[in-house]
């Protein structure tokens, strides 16, 4: 962003995608985008559809498709492998792969 990059930043917390946009000195919100401003956008990166509708809503917010994506995404459940829930196993394979 100091270079001059528009950030498109996604959470699965809206409010802390929110907080990064103003962090990064933009207003926060999706309706604000047009002339270089950052937005905020709320995402479940677990699931297919929700990812497709966080790129269908960047591109229309910034007219283009984004030229670089960085995904960061990564949960833990700290837990024995062997001792560690199915659920919780499907949860951290979903986000971080």
């Amino acid at each position: 962003a100091r270079e001059g990059a528009t950030v498109a930043a996604c959470d699965l917390d809206r409010a802390a995608a929110c907080e990064t946009v103003w962090l990064l000195g933009g207003q926060g919100s999706e309706e604000v985008a047009p002339g270089g401003t950052h937005a905020a956008f709320q995402a479940d990166v677990s699931e297919a559809g929700s990812v497709r509708r966080l790129l269908e809503q960047v591109q229309a917010c910034f007219s283009r498709p984004p030229s670089v994506v960085v995904s960061c995404a990564g949960i833990t459940r700290d837990e024995v492998l062997l001792r560690m829930s199915e659920d919780d196993w499907d949860k951290v394979i979903a986000v971080n792969l």
